[in-house]
């Protein structure tokens, strides 16, 4: 059976879509997921719910590559981004688990940041 290891963490750079204005892309480095939104929450929920559709396909079948590294150009953006603020995390969290959540606000970082990261257990994710 293909288990997600203990600690299993990966990494997720969100960015501006270039191809649809308004858009955000949440890209997974270590499995090359994505997930689009309106906004930096909504993209970052969207990938998180890809990851998890991921592991239970991957608990289902252990064929299944679950590492596929993202292209180079996406891990170069993870490399000049700021952190998301741990507030999105764990908004997105609750997101998941149908729980109410509160709006999440803007980035602290303005209009200029064009790079987020965010490194999470997947471990958590797997059901």
């Amino acid at each position: 059976m293909n288990r997600v290891p203990a600690e299993f963490t990966d990494t997720f750079v969100i960015y501006p879509s270039e191809q649809e204005e308004g858009f955000w892309v949440a890209h997974s480095l270590n499995t090359d997921q994505i997930g689009t939104g309106e906004c930096v929450l909504d993209a970052f929920v969207a990938v998180l719910r890809a990851m998890r559709a991921l592991l239970e396909e991957a608990g289902r079948n252990p064929k299944l590559r679950l590492l596929s590294p993202a292209p180079k150009e996406v891990r170069e953006r993870c490399k000049h981004a700021r952190r998301l603020p741990m507030e999105f995390i764990e908004i997105a969290s609750m997101i998941l688990e149908g729980k109410p959540a509160a709006q999440a606000p803007d980035p602290p970082y303005g209009g200029k940041c064009r790079n987020l990261a965010a490194s999470v257990d997947l471990a958590e994710l797997a059901v």
